[in-house]
């Protein structure tokens, strides 16, 4: 049930073949648990025992029964990342002493509490809300948002638009996509702008007209090509809104179509990517060049990468694959939503002309391993809205894997099945269009305030619902 790692060539038919191939050997299950609630043991057998290729078990123990899973139905990522790092300060007795739950208020410290999520590119709402309200966090086997390379280097490209000056975003975006400009033509240039006294910028057009001397005519091509890029997109300034130039820079430089390799990293880094466009639309309410240069002000570049530190006070955050081995007194599970957890790789695999369950059976064992990190209490989360989803106007289904937990183990709005109709849901109408969370920030631009927005939901679903009896 804890086999998870097929991807990177681990065969669960080991384990399953085995009394097959050793028809002497005996078999002793080790069903008691001593980590978990009872409560969190029957959710996730109720997740995985629905694999068929697993040795049938239960786990038991004598730990008390435990609370309820807790579940929370967001608007889109930033709501379901303020609603985690609220509901952080009310298990850490911090935040606002009006919302705080008497019955856990204070009872824990930060580093018992962990936020698992299925792909990297989660983790940026949920840093940015721990940074707005001054929780300390630590990201745990991975790359701090705004220090992924993929991240970095589209800023990098927005930052050369704005600036002749800034060297490192030159020498960081000049070959990426390769464009034929390696480290000697780099140092050329270093050396045309040392001894000229000039910009990168100019070094580089003095370059491209054949100005710097030891250049070679490829290089020097190149130049001329990486030139003319920069002057086009400069022209697009102040002319596109943000989000849009951001798509045009990504486009036009080829940096989209490098990741488009079918490649399950290159998927990931352009989820990441999605996430960073989402960003820009914060700033949707200032001009074009404003908004450019206010996001350059507001992101930074400084590479910082955490690895888990088990004493350090800080609230991890970790991808479901890293968190194995690992266990909490408080578990969060964000994002448990159809095409994300399960992924659509595996769900058009179970489905597809040669049905493969394989891989839906893997990331149901996933589901299984991250509720079994908490040892206390669990929370399990999902969004209507994601920046890493296409479309936007489509409305996700709540994952399977919540579907499947018996309703009298969470408490949260009522959850209804997969719905052919999903896509006629006004998300605004439900969450109003005043973009601000439940908790009164704002998602994307400061509006009117959104108000009832939860009677709103429970009242669309019902009308939804009763369509189709």
């Amino acid at each position: 049930d804890q086999s998870i790692y097929g991807w990177r060539g681990a065969d669960i038919r080991n384990i399953l073949d085995f009394q097959r191939d050793w028809p002497d050997a005996a078999v002793i299950k080790l069903e008691q648990n001593y980590r978990s609630t009872q409560l969190i043991l029957d959710a996730a057998h109720a997740v995985v025992s629905r694999n068929e290729a697993r040795t049938a078990k239960k786990l038991w123990t004598q730990n008390a029964r435990g609370q309820q899973i807790g579940r929370f139905e967001a608007y889109n990522e930033e709501e379901e990342a303020e609603w985690i790092v609220r509901r952080v300060e009310e298990l850490t007795g911090g935040g606002s002493v009006l919302t705080r739950r008497a019955d856990d208020a204070g009872r824990y410290r930060l580093r018992d509490i962990a936020v698992l999520y299925r792909t990297n590119a989660q983790s940026r709402a949920i840093e940015e809300a721990c940074l707005r309200s001054g929780v300390r966090y630590q990201l745990v086997g991975g790359t701090r948002f705004y220090s992924r390379r993929e991240v970095k280097d589209a800023l990098a490209y927005l930052r050369v638009l704005r600036s002749d000056g800034d060297a490192v975003s030159f020498e960081r975006i000049i070959n990426v996509p390769a464009r034929a400009i390696g480290d000697r033509t780099i140092e050329l240039l270093r050396g045309e702008a040392a001894e000229r006294g000039v910009t990168t910028w100019e070094a580089i057009e003095r370059a491209a007209h054949g100005r710097v001397e030891g250049l070679g005519s490829r290089a020097q091509s190149a130049l001329a090509g990486f030139g003319e890029l920069v002057r086009r997109l400069r022209t697009r300034v102040g002319v596109l809104p943000l989000p849009e130039l951001l798509d045009e820079v990504l486009e036009a430089s080829g940096y989209r179509a490098m990741l488009a390799d079918g490649s399950e990293e290159g998927e990931e880094r352009w989820n990441n990517l999605l996430e960073l466009r989402e960003v820009t639309t914060r700033y949707d309410d200032l001009a074009p060049e404003d908004a450019l240069d206010r996001l350059l002000e507001e992101t930074a570049l400084v590479a910082d990468q955490d690895s888990y530190e088990s004493d350090a006070d800080a609230l991890s955050l970790i991808t479901l694959h890293a968190a194995k081995g690992l266990e909490f007194p408080v578990v969060f599970i964000s994002g448990l939503e159809e095409g994300l957890f399960p992924t659509s790789r595996a769900i058009e695999a179970e489905s597809g002309f040669n049905p493969d369950p394989r891989a839906m059976e893997e990331e149901r064992r996933l589901a299984y391993v991250g509720m079994t990190r908490a040892k206390e209490r669990l929370y399990l989360s999902h969004a209507w809205r994601r920046a890493t989803r296409a479309g936007q106007g489509f409305a996700a289904d709540p994952s399977r894997f919540l579907l499947e937990i018996p309703p009298d183990l969470m408490v949260g709005p009522a959850l209804g099945g997969a719905r052919e109709d999903a896509d006629e849901v006004d998300l605004d109408l439900v969450f109003g269009r005043g973009r601000t969370t439940r908790f009164g920030r704002p998602i994307r631009r400061s509006e009117e305030h959104t108000s009832e927005l939860q009677s709103r939901l429970h009242l669309v679903c019902r009308l939804l619902l009763e369509k189709k009896k």
